[in-house]
């Protein structure tokens, strides 16, 4: 397959990818290096461009963390943090780049492979890892000597730094589709702010939200598993559980969002946006109890408009 391009196609993809990076490289915003990416294919305008700048940007990604572990021999449990380290950035480039390239499909059909490829080979990489116990141990006993530095009073806590590790690997593996599902959603959330500004649409990403009835079947099979896990314990088959349930559940919660801010609106002379209330639960999440609350009830709001018709007119 040959892919035509000009210069203009390499001077933008350019600009992307620099842009990109340097978000990259810059701590607090590190995870934020996709909204250029975003933004040029929410523009629509040049998809090769998008395909040059999303081969740049993990590229760089790439050479970056090896020039971080330069002189040391990846293997063992350095390849593991290696892998972490270059794979979730790398990803969340190739998935967003891929989630616009697969245009004209609709938004629920693009992101569905997009995370369902991220899933497979996540799980499939997490497979390979609890096949040795031996590395398993030493990726956590690793862990536990870094903790141990940045927080050499942690020992003294109630909890260990080999358990603080354990947890952190058992979690990581059964949230990482999670994480890297909301990176991309506040991405795109960011670079959609910033094209609408500019275009002076008026539209909230929001309305867009509206997941199909089936999909609640994802939903129920996901959290029986986890039910399961938490009950007798599934091992690392529960890790599909744990990472597809929490990753619907998160969609059903931004649903419920959509609904609520059309009843909030329906009274109001000045409408809320959907930015304002995503902003008002990111607060809420920092308050203990009242954060599982909140989602529970978005969550439950998100579920039932598969029977209420709450958007109707």
């Amino acid at each position: 397959m040959i892919i035509e391009y000009t210069m203009e196609d390499v001077k933008l993809a350019g600009r992307t990818a620099l842009v990109s990076f340097i978000l990259y490289l810059v701590d607090p915003f590190s995870m934020l290096f996709t909204i250029p990416m975003h933004y040029q294919g929410i523009q629509g305008k040049n998809y090769t461009a998008l395909l040059f700048s999303t081969v740049c940007i993990t590229a760089a990604i790439a050479v970056r963390e090896l020039l971080r572990f330069r002189g040391i021999e990846l293997k063992g449990e350095v390849l593991v943090f290696f892998l972490v380290g270059f794979g979730i950035p790398a990803m969340l480039a190739v998935i967003t780049g891929a989630f616009h390239l697969l245009k004209p499909m609709n938004h629920l059909r693009r992101l569905g492979i997009v995370l369902g490829s991220v899933f497979l080979l996540g799980f499939l990489l997490i497979l390979l890892f609890e096949q040795s116990s031996t590395l398993s141990e030493r990726t956590v006993e690793r862990l536990a000597d870094t903790l141990a530095m940045l927080f050499p009073a942690g020992e003294a806590g109630v909890f260990s730094h080999q358990q603080f590790a354990y947890a952190a690997v058992y979690t990581f593996q059964r949230t990482f589709l999670l994480m890297l599902s909301m990176q991309f959603g506040i991405g795109y959330s960011a670079a959609w702010k910033i094209w609408k500004k500019r275009a002076g649409k008026t539209e909230s990403l929001l309305d867009r939200v509206h997941l199909p009835e089936k999909f609640i079947w994802v939903l129920l099979i996901s959290w029986t598993v986890i039910l399961l896990d938490i009950i007798a314990g599934l091992g690392t088959a529960a890790v599909i559980g744990w990472n597809i349930g929490l990753t619907a559940a998160m969609l059903y919660v931004l649903q419920g969002l959509a609904v609520f801010r059309v009843i909030l609106n329906r009274r109001r002379r000045n409408p809320v946006s959907g930015f304002q209330l995503c902003m008002l639960l990111e607060v809420l999440m920092f308050i203990p109890g009242i954060n599982m609350m909140a989602l529970t009830a978005l969550g439950i709001l998100g579920v039932t408009e598969i029977w209420i018709a709450y958007r109707r007119g």
